[in-house]
Formats: structure tokens, sequence, C-alpha cells
């Protein structure tokens, strides 16, 4: 049968059935980093102002240490192979309770976000931000050279800058000035296509 199939890697072999579930964990970890460090959509800010997922991903890592406790009360082979590897429960469970409301954070406050905006339709607008900060070459992100970082954003989960500014239109920015994006809106985020600065409004590509 399939699932008894054996694949030869190495030296080892390694059943199809697990192979699966590894490469799904590959391919979400590539949208992961995707929609994290790479994607240039500004995330909705206003969704998570009642910050809902915060008790999403605390119950979340609750229910992980629940579960691992009942796996070494009633299974021999986890706690066995827990014991080899010289872990007490303590500091798996401190791993949970830091990491998984963290990455989990990071997944419903962006992640989620960039990967739901780009699937659903999305309209064409323009909006006003105004310059928080104003960057020439690399820095936070080494991808993204001469950016603009908005007002009222993090940088991290929401986004909240613009990447690949023309030297010509960096030398003429200042902090606290206003721009207008203009780019695609959804619920859930927007993808900044472009922008103006003067008062002539004259589009310029980001």
């Amino acid at each position: 049968m399939f699932d008894g199939a054996l694949l030869k890697i190495g030296n080892s072999e390694v059943k199809r059935k697990d192979i699966l579930p590894l490469i799904l964990v590959i391919i979400c970890g590539i949208i992961f980093l995707w929609a994290m460090f790479i994607s240039k959509v500004i995330v909705n800010k206003e969704i998570f102002e009642n910050s809902w997922n915060n008790y999403l991903v605390a119950t979340l890592a609750i229910v992980l240490i629940i579960r691992m406790e009942y796996d070494l009360r009633t299974n021999e082979n986890f706690f066995e192979s827990l014991k080899k590897t010289n872990t007490s429960k303590i500091k798996i469970y401190l791993i949970i309770l830091i990491f998984i409301p963290l990455l989990g954070k990071m997944f419903t406050d962006r992640a989620l976000m960039v990967v739901l905006h780009t699937i659903v339709d999305k309209q064409a607008i323009s909006k006003t931000e105004y310059i928080k900060d104003i960057r020439e070459g690399g820095g936070y992100r080494d991808f993204c050279y001469n950016r603009i970082e908005l007002v009222g954003y993090d940088m991290l989960i929401n986004g909240g800058y613009v990447c690949g500014v023309s030297k010509k239109a960096i030398k003429r920015l200042k902090k606290g000035q206003k721009i207008i994006l203009y780019g695609d809106k959804s619920y859930f985020g927007f993808t900044p296509k472009s922008f103006s600065y003067d008062e002539e409004g004259k589009k310029l590509k980001p």
C-alpha cells in the first residue's frame, strides 16, 4: 500500500506518509517568511484594535501544554523520547509559552492578513499618509532599499513602508511630510504601487 511505501534518503528509509506533512510544513514556512519579510503589503492596523488574537494564541499555548502533559502521562514512548533529549518539562513549557504566542501573533497579525489580502478582490484607491522616517540605502530589511516609513504603523507587523524610492525623491522628501499613496486596497490591507508628494500630484513609482 501507499502508506507502507518507503523512500531511501541517505542511509535512512522514510515512509511516504511521513514526507507529505514535511512538504506541507516547508511550503507553509516559505509562505510565512514571504508574508512577514518580503511582501510590501501594508496590513490594516484597525483589524486587531481589540487584540482578540492575543487570547487566541494564549489559548493555543495552554492547549499544547495540556496535550503534552497528557502524552507524558499516557504515552511511554513519548516520555522515553523526552528523557533521551535531556530536556526538562519546564524548559519545554517555557518555550511553548514564549514562542507559540510570539509566532501565533506574527501569523495572525501579518502573515494571515497578507495571504488573505493577496487572494481577495481589491479596489484601486489613493490614501494620505505622513512620513515618519526616510532611509536611504538598505537597513532594517536589506531587500527594501531607499524606503519611506509611515507614521502610525509597526514596521514588522503592519508593514507601513514604501520601498525602492528614487534617489531624487529621497532627497526631496522630509520627515512629517504628507504623501499620497496609490494602490490596491482590500479589507485586510493595502498594496502601494505609486505615490505623489508635490502639489502637481505627479505619480511616482515607489
